[in-house]
């Protein structure tokens, strides 16, 4: 019989070594992400008396992706992509709350290293597994009447036909929502988080180019040898209403002015309170803003779309963070405590 989509499914599991694949213990929620052999397949190109090409093929290098596409972000998995894209952490105990701090400072002076995982993907016909997933680039946006989104590009070593490990577990998770986001926009002395703009932000999007490459040399395998980070870029698109202070941001852009934006997203109450009292995921970005907005027609409402390009900021000391606060204490755990 032959495999259908609703039973098709990505397993992950996180790698003590990079490229030494692990078993799979929990399960992604997400739809319409599938494992792409990625070899090389490359022709030989000869002549040998014959008019057409022969049958000769040579494949010089191995590769796997995952595309993930457009889901919903949620307070318990996201952290997966920043442990992929940013890089991996230790969380942090919020102190007696029942909550843990998952702090991804964006990097400065030195490369970071992110957390490598092993993936098993299929459907109910095949799976197959791949292994040193890292990611290359993603994506975080939110708009309103929405949940907040996300999209990931994963990169590993080769694909290889397997079978699912049993026993992944379906975590219950909790979705972010833009409207239970709020944004903060101010110059760099003041520090992130220090100016709130209510009736102001409509939605954005954060793209993220993270800088990580894998490295193909003459080492023995056909697949990555190693991952290096270079030049990461990060874009923070905003659509705002057009009022006092888009007006502000404009004047802003036009002296170049360095801005630090923050976008928080609460959700349910943590068992118990400690600094934080909520989930919450924090979206800190210093930069400056890369073009001057023109007046959008939104339903007959004027609104801009401004767009800061992310850069370091000596005052602040950082390009900035990511932080996530749920209730999993850690990421290798099966289950949410």
């Amino acid at each position: 019989m032959s495999g259908v989509i609703p039973l098709s499914k990505i397993q992950i599991g996180r790698e003590g070594t990079l490229g030494t694949a692990v078993d799979c213990t929990e399960i992604l929620r997400v739809e319409g992400a599938f494992i792409n052999d990625s070899r090389e397949i490359q022709p030989v190109n000869e002549n040998v008396g014959l008019l057409v090409d022969t049958d000769r093929m040579v494949t010089p290098s191995l590769a796997a992706a995952i595309s993930i596409p457009e889901n919903n972000a949620t307070f318990e998995q996201i952290a997966h992509i920043l442990e992929m894209g940013v890089k991996a952490v230790t969380p942090a105990k919020d102190g007696a709350g029942s909550g843990y701090v998952y702090t991804y400072d964006l990097p400065t002076t030195a490369q970071l290293t992110p957390k490598t995982y092993t993936a098993e993907g299929g459907d109910d016909q095949q799976a197959m597994l791949v292994e040193a997933l890292f990611a290359d680039e993603f994506t975080i946006s939110g708009n309103v009447r929405e949940p907040l989104k996300f999209s990931a590009g994963l990169f590993g070593r080769q694909a290889a036909n397997d079978s699912f490990t049993s026993g992944a577990v379906l975590l219950d998770v909790e979705e972010m929502l833009f409207q239970n986001c709020k944004f903060y926009l101010n110059d760099a002395g003041s520090g992130f988080g220090a100016t709130l703009l209510s009736n102001y932000l409509l939605g954005f999007t954060l793209n993220v180019r993270t800088g990580y490459v894998a490295r193909f040399t003459a080492n023995g395998n056909l697949y990555y040898s190693y991952l290096k980070q270079v030049k990461p870029e990060y874009t923070l698109d905003l659509r705002v209403e057009h009022d006092s202070n888009a007006e502000a941001e404009i004047t802003k852009g036009r002296a170049r002015t360095a801005r630090l934006a923050r976008i928080l997203c609460e959700g349910s109450a943590l068992s118990s309170a400690g600094s934080y009292s909520k989930k919450s995921f924090i979206i800190d970005l210093a930069g400056k803003y890369s073009a001057i907005p023109a007046i959008e027609d939104d339903e007959g409402s004027s609104v801009m779309s401004f767009s800061l390009r992310g850069g370091y900021n000596a005052t602040a000391g950082t390009m900035g963070k990511f932080i996530l606060v749920n209730e999993r204490a850690d990421l290798d755990e099966d289950a949410v405590s």
